[in-house]
């Protein structure tokens, strides 16, 4: 009779085992660490929330930059329309002054005054005179013509007081590119049938 041999014994892996005891336990204690959370939480959302409040600044400080200077421009228009005496080069630069004043500009706006004409038998807008303080063109017939859907519905011989400004804003220069505010303001003459322009400057 053959004798039984007996079981080769297991090698011993207490040592492995141990190691991957302790590598899970130590990975759930991570897994469910929260310290530190809120810090990185911080440093993530911090640098958003700064730019969504500087964003909202901004753009709120634009919002009223720009009624400013709409409000000085009907402010403007609604000066002239009151003049019964000749309008000259002298009332067009305090008109503009006027305006820098109220709209507190730092630097000079662009202010362009355009008398307008509705003439019923052809039809067509047409420009009785045009002024400017700025860089901006004087607005020609052409030009006038162009903006007729712009122009409210006028009976013949019916004159208009156009006032056009333009307004650089930029006070967030270092965050925003530089704006430029556009305001477009027509108001009828309250007290003379039209309000008249003088090269003379003692008109």
């Amino acid at each position: 009779m053959t004798p039984t041999k007996a079981p080769a014994s297991a090698p011993d892996n207490g040592p492995l085992r141990r190691a991957r005891t302790a590598l899970a336990s130590r990975m759930s204690r991570f897994r469910e660490d929260e310290t530190g959370v809120m810090a990185v939480e911080a440093a993530v959302i911090a640098p958003m929330l700064a730019a969504a409040v500087l964003s909202s600044f901004a753009f709120f400080d634009g919002f009223r930059a720009s009624g400013i200077n709409m409000k000085a421009a009907y402010t403007v228009s609604d000066l002239i329309s009151r003049e019964t005496d000749f309008i000259n080069d002298d009332y067009l630069d305090g008109a503009l002054g006027l305006f820098n004043f109220l709209a507190k500009n730092e630097g000079s706006a662009d202010m362009r005054i355009t008398v307008v004409r509705w003439d019923g038998a052809n039809q067509i807008y047409k420009r009785d005179w045009s002024k400017v303080r700025g860089s901006k063109p004087e607005l020609s017939n052409t030009d006038v013509k162009n903006l007729a859907a712009k122009l409210p519905v006028m009976v013949h011989n019916e004159r208009m007081i156009l006032v056009e400004t333009w307004t650089k804003y930029d006070s967030f220069k270092d965050v925003f590119p530089q704006q430029t505010f556009y305001h477009y303001v027509f108001t009828r003459p309250r007290f003379a049938p039209q309000v008249v322009w003088s090269d003379d400057p003692s008109a």
